[in-house]
C-alpha cells in the first residue's frame, strides 16, 4: 500500500485574515475544528454566529475553508456578516484538522 489515506494536525490561531496549511497534496475532505470547543459558538450579547471550524469536500465547503492544490486555507474575519463571524484563525485557539487524500 504505501499511500497515507489520511493525516490529522494542529496550528494554533495568529488572528491574520487566512493561515495556510501545507500538505503536499489536495486533500478529498477536510475537517478544521476548534480544540476543546463547539464548532459553532453564539455571541448572545452581539447576536453573531461565530464560526470556529467546518468541512471541506467535492461538492464545496463552509464558510472560510478553502481546498488548495497543496493543501488547504482558512479564513478570519472577527466583522460580522450576515450575523456570522468566521474564526477560523483566532488568536490563541488551538485546531485540529484531518484531511483525506
Amino acid at each position: 500500500m504505501g499511500k497515507t489515506v489520511f493525516e490529522s494536525g494542529s496550528y494554533t490561531g495568529t488572528g491574520a485574515s487566512t493561515r495556510t496549511v501545507t500538505l503536499g497534496y489536495a486533500p478529498s475532505f477536510l475537517i478544521v475544528y476548534p480544540v476543546g470547543r463547539c464548532s459553532v459558538e453564539m455571541n448572545w450579547s452581539s447576536g453573531v454566529q461565530l464560526i470556529m471550524g467546518g468541512t471541506a469536500g467535492s461538492d464545496g465547503s463552509t464558510q472560510g475553508i478553502a481546498k488548495l492544490s497543496n493543501g488547504f486555507q482558512v479564513s478570519h474575519n472577527t466583522a460580522a456578516v450576515g450575523g456570522k463571524s468566521v474564526r477560523l484563525n483566532d488568536t490563541g485557539v488551538t485546531y485540529g484538522w484531518i484531511a483525506f487524500a
